[in-house]
């Protein structure tokens, strides 16, 4: 994955700078640009200055070009505006992992923007200092995409990071490794699973350069991926949101959602259905 233009959002309030200095150091990193957006009403120069004043007094010395104002109501269709206008590679922003109400309210746009933008959003968790990503928990889910996922992660891990690749089986229709497992019965489970393996060791051969361990589970998607974090407690978890169509993207999408809503650190999420750049 090719990183040109970083969109870092905010609403300019001390959590989001979490975002706007991993924003700032994966450009430095990549050679690119960023740009800083907020969502607005309405759309005012008082708004603008203030935002220039905010990343001013925060050290931030972003292309007055470069910072964007949008307004709209729902926060989650400015934020899709701002990516059709800047075509960027990577959207980072901050997440409070919170729940119930609280989760409703601040962290509704995190988890709008996941299946529903054309571009990877990393939300890195507001408690987290500049993250540096070390060890990387992949989640694919059996389809050729899930090389994606891969190169989106080896494009912020650190060059000697090591990575979990997880599959889970779900009793769900579902294709791993070219093989047509439709719903589970006891006797065809282990099969399933030799299948997983050997998907996963494809993945391990097609990126041979990476340090890689790799787990088949059985069970509910977003509770095996939750229960690998806890386990392992990656830097980073990458998960995708689309790839295999109709259904299937769906229910992907709202994996990553509930990922990014309850996983404790940093989540990365891929549309998987975008062509890559």
């Amino acid at each position: 994955m090719q990183i040109r233009t970083v969109l870092a959002l905010t609403n300019m309030d001390e959590e989001s700078l979490v975002g706007l200095r991993a924003a700032q150091a994966i450009a430095h990193q990549h050679g690119a640009n960023v740009v800083v957006g907020h969502v607005l009403v309405p759309r005012t120069l008082e708004h603008r200055a203030s935002l220039r004043e905010f990343l001013d007094e925060n050290g931030f010395n972003f292309d007055p070009d470069h910072i964007e104002i949008e307004v709209d109501a729902a926060a989650v269709s400015g934020v899709n505006l701002l990516i059709e206008q800047r075509n960027p590679d990577l959207v980072v922003m901050s997440s409070s992992r919170t729940k119930g109400l609280a989760r409703i309210l601040n962290a509704s746009v995190t988890v709008g923007l996941i299946g529903s933008v054309e571009a990877p959003v990393l939300a890195l968790q507001t408690n987290q200092e500049l993250p540096t990503f070390k060890k990387v928990l992949v989640a694919v889910d059996g389809s050729e995409q899930s090389n994606r996922l891969f190169q989106a992660a080896r494009a912020l891990a650190e060059d000697d990071a090591e990575y979990i690749g997880l599959l889970v089986i779900e009793d769900s229709p579902l294709v791993i490794g070219g093989l047509d497992i439709g719903r589970f019965k006891k006797e065809t489970l282990q099969e399933a699973r030799e299948a997983g393996e050997k998907f996963l060791h494809r993945l391990q051969v097609d990126h041979s350069g990476i340090s890689m361990h790799s787990e088949v589970r059985v069970g509910d998607a977003p509770d095996e991926i939750l229960k690998a974090e806890e386990e392992h407690n990656p830097d980073l978890i990458v998960i995708g949101t689309g790839g295999i169509g109709g259904k299937a993207r769906f229910i992907l999408g709202k994996v990553a959602q509930t990922i990014v809503g309850d996983a404790e650190g940093s989540v990365l999420a891929v549309p998987t259905h975008r062509t890559p750049t």
